[in-house]
């Protein structure tokens, strides 16, 4: 699976899809796709990788995966090509949608979307550590892309240091402990949110007279106000020692989004700021040195909600700024 390139590679067979690949058992929505832009060698750290969480309000069958097939023709032909040793693109089990009822009496169907959180991001912390056992991707060895729920997901990942998420039963149960290590779960040199929810109760609070807000998180986080709240990225703290690897988060946003506010990406802005991170363009000073410090930056995309990801152009050139940030750090 993870054979290291040889001098009689025929490049012909690239980009390579490798489809379908199962990180556990739990469902059949628990897979994932890898692509190789060229022969893999899991011992070259000068490349690093791309893993894409999908959007879909954490229970839309109709956004998986495939989300980022759009922008792949438009990444082999940037100038990040060259950097990336792979892309990872995951399913996740989603939430029950009352447009698309689970199948009667099929068993699958239901294991795949009866979810309610934790389950979605701890599936996506499963896939990561499958990343680092099967194919080698390791601490600082890849760029975290998230689309809509995606990047919730992305920024869930750091706020718990890669530790998997309890349920109020379990952290109340565990009395104060902190439970699981997150070290078998790689973490990123850059965040990229890309239309991210980040602040669930404002979300639903600012879309009052639209139902299918609240549905949809009371769907993924039940009727908990305090669960929305915890799970919400604003509330996360971002100063452990896994960010040592996370030195730039992206938040990159459109303003003709539709769906998910602007205010989203200001409210996590305020509050990386105000824990230290510098808001700033580039990593790479001045005086011409890498900065060590965190940083976070605001990347204006163009164009609606799902349009990002559909039409593939934005949601690659997002990817390729990012790939160049990674660059300018090493």
């Amino acid at each position: 699976m993870t054979s290291s390139s040889t001098s009689t590679a025929d490049y012909r067979d690239y980009p390579k899809h490798i489809i379908n690949q199962s990180y556990s058992p739990h469902s059949n929505l628990n897979n994932l796709d890898i692509i190789l832009l060229r022969p893999y060698d899991r011992n070259d750290i000068s490349k690093i990788w791309i893993v894409y969480i999908h959007g879909g309000a954490w229970r839309d069958p109709r956004k998986t995966k495939s989300g980022i097939s759009a922008s792949l023709p438009h990444l082999y032909a940037s100038a990040a090509a060259s950097h990336i040793a792979g892309i990872a693109s995951l399913n996740y089990r989603l939430s029950p949608h009352p447009t698309f009822p689970v199948k009667p009496g099929d068993s699958a169907d239901l294991a795949a979307r009866s979810a309610q959180h934790p389950t979605h991001i701890n599936d996506a912390i499963d896939a990561l550590r499958w990343l680092k056992t099967e194919w080698g991707v390791r601490d600082g060895g890849y760029v975290l892309v998230g689309h809509s729920c995606g990047g919730t997901m992305a920024m869930q990942i750091m706020t718990s240091e890669g530790r998997k998420w309890k349920t109020r039963e379990q952290v109340k149960a565990l009395s104060g402990e902190k439970g699981e290590e997150g070290k078998d779960t790689p973490m990123p040199r850059v965040v990229m949110p890309v239309e991210a929810i980040t602040d669930l109760p404002k979300l639903v609070a600012n879309h009052a007279e639209q139902n299918m807000y609240e549905d949809f998180v009371v769907g993924a986080f039940s009727k908990e106000r305090e669960v929305w709240e915890e799970a919400s990225p604003t509330k996360g703290t971002y100063r452990g020692e896994k960010w040592r690897d996370a030195s730039l988060v992206i938040l990159a946003h459109s303003k003709e989004d539709e769906l998910v506010e602007w205010e989203q990406c200001d409210l996590l802005l305020d509050v990386l700021k105000a824990q230290g991170w510098k808001e700033k363009g580039s990593q790479i000073e001045a005086d011409g040195k890498v900065s060590k410090e965190p940083g976070v930056r605001v990347l204006e995309l163009r164009g609606k909600h799902d349009e990002i990801w559909e039409d593939g152009r934005e949601l690659s050139r997002a990817i390729n700024i990012a790939v160049e940030r990674v660059m300018e750090m090493r």
